[in-house]
């Protein structure tokens, strides 16, 4: 209960009118580590700018710190945790940390390596439960991660 409500604060304190693309809500400039840290990685000096949520499609809002399944290849999914959402250049990007799966069902371990992915291949939130560095994980249907 505690979720579906927090989803629906959530939403209501997003942009009105509603955006139908791929964005961030309610950017701003980043901070100076983030944005050179950001601009390292891409070989460019254009500004970066970094929010809270952001849009992965039209359906799809996505918060700093939620766990999401994300389109890692045209057939695998990966499972792990959004650090940051930025924008440079005109493209949105999410910093996921990749939790490795263990070999018990929807099992993963917290801990991995981050990778910048586009915005636009966070397929979809999960719900999650963590104790003691390990996450059980409901995918949402019809995904494999």
């Amino acid at each position: 209960m505690r979720e579906c409500l927090h989803a629906q604060k959530l939403a209501l304190q997003e942009d009105f009118p509603y955006p139908s693309s791929v964005c961030l809500m309610r950017e701003h400039k980043a901070p100076t580590k983030l944005a050179q840290t950001v601009q390292a990685t891409f070989g460019t000096q254009d500004d970066v700018f970094t929010a809270v949520s952001g849009k992965a499609s039209p359906f799809i809002s996505c918060h700093v710190d939620d766990v999401v399944v994300v389109k890692w290849s045209d057939t695998a999914h990966i499972i792990g945790q959004i650090k940051f959402l930025c924008k440079i250049s005109g493209a949105c990007w999410a910093c996921i940390t990749v939790w490795t799966k263990l070999p018990q069902m929807h099992m993963y371990d917290c801990s991995g390596d981050n990778y910048l992915v586009p915005l636009s291949h966070v397929v979809d939130t999960c719900v999650y439960a963590v104790r003691d560095a390990v996450a059980f994980v409901v995918p949402p249907r019809a995904v494999r991660a």
